[in-house]
């Protein structure tokens, strides 16, 4: 399983723009996150059955966790990979949420009401294979020796749920070869490799993101996520 980190820009894209690319590459993240949340609902109550353990609420979690994935599956098209998920941090939803609300009425054609905008941030929330712990902007290093500091929690994020790849379209700061990758490593040696979302698709995805209905994840998030 592969988790993916997408930056600010890429992320209000994908849900503003009901057609793009980057919402049919939403919704394969979407079926990945519920995918990984329902595998490690079984990892759980495994490790719970090894130790003779009763875990409270297991079964019902693991209940809802396999219903999200054949509600996400109904919208793909049959045999869509589920490898790719996406990672989340408090930090970096919480600028998610800012920035749906900020270009609302200058991206979405129609423009999206605030409650939409609620509705879907639920839902970009809800479809995160995995959410890290929270974190302070004074404690994350300057992975980007001081381009721009609010990358450096983008980069963060994807160090802390050991992600491998960051999609960002930002070649001045974050993605600085258009054509491949830029690499990031933290204390522990672990590499976070950066590279703008055409390049991903092309050298990293095994799907056709043609086939995907984007204008699926609508069903998603207008009842407010999952």
């Amino acid at each position: 399983m592969c988790p993916i980190v997408l930056d600010t820009n890429n992320l209000v894209r994908a849900v503003l723009s009901a057609s793009g690319a980057r919402r049919k590459l939403l919704m394969l993240l979407a079926y990945g996150g519920a995918v990984e949340r329902m595998s490690r609902v079984r990892e759980e109550e495994r490790a719970a059955e090894e130790q003779k353990l009763t875990v409270a609420g297991v079964e019902h979690a693991l209940t809802d966790a396999e219903a999200a994935v054949a509600r996400i599956a109904e919208l793909l098209p049959v045999g869509i990979p589920d490898g790719w998920w996406a990672l989340g941090s408090p930090p970096l939803l919480g600028e998610y949420h800012r920035k749906l609300h900020e270009l609302r009425e200058k991206l979405a054609r129609p423009p999206l009401t605030e409650a939409l905008v609620e509705a879907a941030h639920l839902a970009v929330v809800g479809s995160c294979g995995y959410i890290t712990r929270d974190f302070d902007l004074d404690d994350v290093p300057t992975y980007t020796e001081g381009r721009d500091r609010d990358d450096d929690i983008v980069i963060h994020t994807a160090m802390l749920g050991r992600a491998t790849v960051l999609v960002s379209d930002d070649k001045r700061h974050l993605s600085l070869d258009p054509d491949g990758t830029t690499e990031y490593a933290s204390d522990d040696g672990h590499v976070v490799h950066a590279m703008t979302f055409e390049h991903f698709v092309r050298a990293h995805l095994d799907a056709d993101l043609s086939e995907i209905d984007g204008s699926a994840f609508q069903q998603l998030f207008a009842a407010g996520g999952f």
